[in-house]
């Protein structure tokens, strides 16, 4: 008997901007060259390596990783006399290669990288330059259709159908500011972090069928996203399981005080970080980009009366 061939996980990874682009820089000949050089220095990925064992063991198996490499776009409003950092060329066409990749509707995309939907309209180093390639735009559309409404590094908000839960998931404010130098709100002075979860992309030019799935976790600063990525791990496999073998959307959100577990000077290991343990905000929802959508909160079954696990780690909470 053939053995069906397992689903595949496929890493949507962003590069490092090699310091010496992001003030002044050298030629433009030479900043491609550069990109070339360093295509092993990808963003975060210690963060998907924390994911990665719950991923393989839910079933998939890894595929190939999809490099977003920068292509120039002429900044807007002027703003290219105003930011220090230069946008390579893209080394090839993005397009090409991802289309050739044959995603399945089983395959999952996984990108532990702030998604920067809005970064064309920032200025200053920390923001992500984009491939704009057709495959970036199709996750961009799913998130900003789905989950977030903007994201850059300063300000993340929340779609609205989400904000219209906020209160439910104990969340004051639907729109988040965070310190430039850490991934701490301005208002709160917490850590934040995201999980986002699709269970297929969405093409808004309708050209391709639905799928694949996609998750997204992220914090806004580079240390965070990758204790955020570890407190999914070790505290919440339970939950990401569940996610990840679902046909529903998942927004999560997790808090934590930096005070609690503070990142030592030169850490030889991230032990540190087992004392962080982030506060979750759970909501599902069936079509969240659809009219009138509902998302519904969910909380650990300890916390509802009378409910077990034997459905999940993670239910519906009871109506206030």
């Amino acid at each position: 008997m053939r053995e069906l061939a397992r689903p595949r996980v496929f890493q949507f990874a962003y590069p490092v901007t090699p310091h010496n682009l992001r003030y002044g820089g050298p030629s433009q000949s030479e900043d491609e060259i550069l990109w070339d050089r360093q295509l092993h220095f990808i963003r975060d990925a210690s963060a998907f390596v924390e994911l990665f064992e719950i991923i393989i063991d839910a079933g998939w198996t890894m595929g190939e990783t999809i490099l977003n490499l920068p292509k120039g776009i002429p900044h807007p409003n002027g703003a290219a006399a105003q930011t220090p950092m230069h946008e390579a060329a893209a080394v090839d066409d993005a397009s090409a290669t991802t289309e050739d990749l044959k995603l399945s509707e089983s395959d999952l995309i996984v990108s532990t990288t702030r998604v920067p939907l809005d970064d064309d309209q920032e200025t200053g180093y920390q923001r992500i330059p984009r491939s704009h390639s057709p495959r970036e735009s199709i996750v961009f559309s799913t998130v900003r259709q789905c989950f977030l409404e903007w994201c850059t590094r300063g300000q993340i908000t929340l779609a609205w159908p989400i904000q219209e839960l906020r209160h439910r998931l104990g969340l004051r404010e639907g729109s988040f500011q965070f310190n430039r130098r850490t991934a701490v709100t301005v208002t709160s002075g917490k850590n934040m972090g995201f999980l986002l979860y699709a269970p297929h992309l969405i093409d808004p030019e309708q050209k391709q069928p639905p799928g694949p799935k996609l998750l997204v976790s992220f914090a806004p600063a580079g240390v965070e996203n990758w204790l955020w990525a570890r407190a999914l791990r070790r505290l919440h496999r339970d939950l990401l399981l569940q996610i990840i073998g679902s046909d529903m959307h998942w927004c999560v959100i997790g808090t934590w005080d930096p005070t609690e577990s503070p990142i030592p000077p030169r850490p030889p290991t991230l032990a540190f970080a087992d004392g962080i343990r982030p506060d979750l905000a759970v909501a599902w929802s069936k079509a969240p980009y659809e009219e009138k959508a509902i998302w519904q909160r969910l909380l650990p079954w300890q916390q509802i009366p009378g409910a077990t696990a034997e459905n999940g780690a993670w239910q519906v909470a009871p109506s206030p």
